[in-house]
């Protein structure tokens, strides 16, 4: 692997420069022997976009998600001030009739609402100060300047700015309107206000459907990665990183630490197993060959060889056994292995299928470049992910850290693979007590050295936590904007209750029952909430593609998740419209009419 980094002259664009660069590099690949070819290949990306990565786009997923909620929750203020002024249309009638002009009014209803609107941008800063301190201490490592995140003059400026047209642009619509003559009297001439306030929730509904479905996607996607099987049974297993620094000059010191330290290790008690390796599944560095250069014995090797690598450790006999990876064919390494001159590999059932397809691969030898020895099969383990949780298990072989200053890899072996090593251990005690003991253990061997012990359901949690931070982030959008949605539907239907108390009335006096009644108010609420759905529905099928990068077994289009959140929109509507739809069936027919 060569990564090359240059800056681009300022007339050139990215696409140009990978043509010239394309038309060297097909140069360069004729000097590349033909069975490595197939292992070459150009790749030209900004440096932006290589230290961002996947956490460009969850970024601006949860921008969208931002935005969602700002609209809606600007919708839900629109619609109670449009309730309001509903409410007292006959007074701004009455004032317009005695001669108010529409800018005194324009003055009033703006003064008044620009205090609501600035007392709520405050209150909401400082509800924003706090979670932001907890969306920092819950987002993963790797975000770009999210630690640097704060409350600063742009956010504020936003954030009153937001709140103040909010309810500002309402007062002045609502402000504009020339009061109608029959208002003086009480009588409602218009329903312009009503179709208004259903059009702002059947926003709100859609906005709401859009931010579930994109949160249902990725809850199943952390679900997914939550119940994945990686290979190795975490549970019971810590692990210590342990670097020899230069005081260890020669091969035989940094093998008998090693050595002593595992066997006193291996005798705490509560201790069941430990194991020594190079590295560490499921995300640690592995050192790879290139695939095309492995050979099996007496079969030559293929011209245009196959594409990819070939993961590899060094390990002690009680790795497997540590990390709980099943021998699934032949036996784990002995100690006899280690003193032993014996060349034993390990192959894992990936590799093992690769090279033997529906034959025996005991006993066979192989070996890994035209200058390796060969090495004798002697069994075959279980596959383990090596690139993260979400990436397929590759092949993979292990060879034996022999007690030999080399440790048996000869040409294998680097000073920085013998001076670096990773202790496994299995045991039923706490990572407090076993860190204790560890720590205690090697610093009866070297006082000098940095350890820290932990356990690997902890490195596995880690890994897991980006894809559980965007489910809880956009989850939390989400539930807010569905109890925005069904306050505005509450306020709605309790609206149209108060419209309609004479109709209503008249209906009942006319043999209506209480059931007819409540199915007239429920098919307003069906009809907002499905149109709504509809809408949020389509904006997600266009959004799917988009986040299916974050996502893991599950497409973004999945029709489970859509069911399940048209299920979620479709109660929460019936919970919200259940109080008004009680109050209008309760109806009294003569207090009514008698009002009237």
């Amino acid at each position: 692997m060569l990564r090359a980094f240059a800056r681009l002259q300022p007339d050139t664009t990215l696409e140009q420069a990978h043509a010239k660069l394309q038309s060297r590099f097909l140069e360069l690949l004729r000097l590349v022997p033909p069975s490595l070819r197939n292992e070459v290949s150009l790749r030209i990306r900004p440096i932006r976009e290589y230290h961002l990565g996947s956490a460009r786009m969850a970024s601006w997923l949860l921008l969208a998600g931002i935005i969602a909620v700002i609209l809606v929750a600007c919708a839900n203020v629109a619609g109670l001030l449009y309730a309001r002024d509903a409410a007292r249309k006959q007074e701004r009638a009455i004032r317009h009739a005695l001669g108010a002009t529409t800018a005194r009014s324009l003055a009033e209803s703006t003064a008044q609402n620009l205090m609501l609107g600035f007392a709520g941008g405050i209150v909401g800063l400082g509800l924003a100060g706090v979670l932001l301190e907890a969306l920092i201490r819950l987002a993963p490592d790797g975000i770009p300047y999210l630690d640097q995140a704060s409350i600063n003059w742009r956010v504020l400026v936003f954030a009153i700015g937001a709140s103040v047209l909010a309810t500002i642009l309402p007062s002045v619509s609502i402000a504009l309107q020339r009061p109608q003559l029959g208002t003086l009297s009480g009588v409602r001439t218009t329903r312009s206000g009503l179709v208004l306030r259903q059009l702002l929730i059947i926003a709100q509904v859609s906005i709401s459907m859009f931010l579930l479905s994109l949160a249902g996607l990725l809850v199943r996607s952390f679900v997914n990665i939550q119940n994945e099987q990686i290979g190795i049974r975490p549970e019971q297993v810590f692990t210590a990183e342990i670097v020899l620094g230069a005081h260890y000059p020669r091969a035989e010191q940094r093998q008998r630490f090693f050595g002593t330290l595992e066997t006193r290790i291996l005798q705490l008690p509560g201790v069941d197993a430990v194991g020594v390796s190079d590295t560490l599944p499921p995300d640690g560095p592995v050192r790879s060959k290139p695939f095309s250069i492995v050979q099996i014995y007496g079969r030559p090797i293929a011209e245009e060889g196959q594409l990819g690598t070939v993961n590899w450790r060094a390990v002690t006999p009680g790795y497997f056994r540590a990390l709980g990876i099943p021998i699934v064919r032949g036996r784990p390494f002995v100690d006899d292995d280690r003193k032993s001159s014996d060349k034993v590999v390990i192959l894992s059932e990936r590799l093992a299928g690769a090279l033997f397809p529906g034959a025996e691969p005991l006993s066979q030898h192989v070996r890994f470049g035209p200058e390796e020895p060969w090495w004798t099969i002697v069994g075959v383990a279980g596959n383990v992910r090596n690139e993260g949780l979400t990436a397929s298990p590759g092949p993979e072989f292990y060879l034996v850290r022999k007690d030999a200053p080399d440790l048996g890899l000869g040409a294998l072996q680097t000073e920085a693979t013998s001076r670096r090593a990773v202790l496994v251990v299995r045991s039923d005690l706490t990572v407090e007590a076993i860190g204790r003991s560890i720590q205690f253990e090697i610093a009866k061997l070297d006082p000098t050295l940095p350890v820290n012990v932990e356990a690997m359901e902890e490195i596995i949690a880690r890994l897991r936590t980006p894809s559980r931070f965007n489910a809880t982030v956009l989850g939390y959008f989400s539930v807010l904007s569905l109890l925005m949605a069904s306050v505005g539907i509450y306020g709605l239907i309790s609206f149209v209750v108060e419209e309609r108390n004479r109709e209503l009335g008249i209906r009942m006096a006319l043999g209506a029952t209480r059931w007819h009644i409540a199915r007239v108010i429920l098919s307003h609420v069906l009809v907002w909430t499905v149109t709504g759905a509809v809408i949020g529905l389509f904006c997600a099928f266009l959004a799917g593609d988009l986040v299916e990068s974050l996502l893991y077994r599950v497409k973004g289009i999945d029709l489970l998740t859509q069911l399940v959140t048209i299920g979620v929109l479709l109660l929460t509507s019936l919970i919200a419209a259940t109080r008004p739809i009680v109050r209008a069936s309760r109806v009294d027919p003569a207090t009514v009419l008698r009002y009237e």
